[in-house]
């Protein structure tokens, strides 16, 4: 970048097999984080959004969002070649859930939702991901039905995910604008408001489900009513009856892909952590306890399994800033 001088590097500083990450402060005192990509799959997610980012900051999109968007400043490359962006330093810092409150909580389920009214042409736009109610929930039974493949799945959970996706009362809902990777690490935090949200390279038409289910499977139980009610109010239109159930829903399912995940790479440490998490979901769930509103279904660290570690998502993107 011609003119960007660094005068100062320091925290905070992350590093991983996909990112390497750091703040930088230039002669004129502004700050700035640098992010890299590391592996391809990283870069392909930091390509795929470069665009996303630039049509959601224009003000069409951005003065419908309560909160901060990275915006690149410019792009780099490393001396082994691989790809830098600068970005402004964004306010606030990753969520941290055990400390997230009821009005954390609402802010969270604002945001969420004006995530969800943002016009679908920006989607469609950019050739994004556009997905239907009966194209979803094919391609989930699909997912179950290769986990089942697997022989590693308890067979109280295949029944469990089966009957809800085929009771077709869980699948009306209207498909929305949806985020695609929300998590502790994409959502920022300053106080008890949502100050920025990364990550956009999950962008997609979808079930708006998929934005709240680790919320739901995550968050302390006491803050799901607060985080329910915000985004209901912040919808132009009521929730369906169902988004609870969907949430829940896919953030089991989002154990099972991991297990997949560890099986096509032949991984055996991922697969005996899928294995351990199912085990104990089957545990807590029981055999006939139905899909809804139930405290945290998993006890653990969901950073890595949340992660959508389909081939698909490698490839159009599903962060890090």
């Amino acid at each position: 970048m011609p003119d960007f001088n660094v005068t100062a590097i320091g925290p905070p500083q992350r590093a991983s097999d996909d990112w390497l990450s750091t703040a930088v402060v230039d002669a004129d005192g502004h700050r700035f984080t640098v992010l890299g990509a590391r592996s391809e799959t990283a870069k392909l997610r930091l390509a795929a959004e470069q665009p996303i980012l630039a049509a959601l900051t224009k003000p069409h999109y951005a003065t419908g969002l309560p909160f901060q968007l990275a915006k690149a400043a410019g792009t780099a490359r490393t001396a082994e070649n691989d790809p830098l962006v600068v970005f402004p330093e964004l306010p606030g810092q990753p969520l941290v859930l055990k400390l997230l409150n009821q009005d954390a909580a609402r802010s969270l389920g604002a945001a969420i939702g004006a995530i969800h009214e943002l016009d679908q042409t920006i989607v469609s736009d950019l050739n994004l991901p556009i997905e239907d109610a009966p194209t979803i929930r094919t391609r989930l039974l699909a997912e179950v039905d290769e986990a089942a493949r697997t022989s590693r799945v308890p067979s109280s959970l295949l029944n469990r995910w089966e009957q809800a996706l085929e009771d077709v009362s869980l699948w009306q809902f209207a498909p929305c604008v949806i985020h695609g990777d929300i998590s502790d690490e994409t959502l920022h935090m300053a106080g008890d408001e949502l100050a920025a949200v990364t990550g956009w390279f999950g962008l997609a038409v979808g079930d708006p489900a998929a934005d709240l289910a680790w919320l739901f499977a995550s968050a302390p139980e006491d803050c799901l009513d607060a985080l329910e009610e915000s985004y209901a109010v912040s919808r132009s239109q009521q929730p369906d009856a169902h988004i609870v159930d969907r949430a829940l829903l896919l953030s089991e399912l989002a154990l099972s892909r991991w297990l997949l995940h560890g099986v096509r790479n032949d991984d055996p440490q991922v697969i005996a952590d899928a294995e351990d998490m199912l085990t104990t979901l089957a545990r807590q769930v029981g055999d006939d306890r139905p899909l809804g509103r139930t405290s945290p279904v998993i006890e653990t660290d969901w950073s890595d399994s949340w992660q959508d570690t389909s081939e698909d998502a490698a490839t159009n993107g599903s962060d890090e800033r």
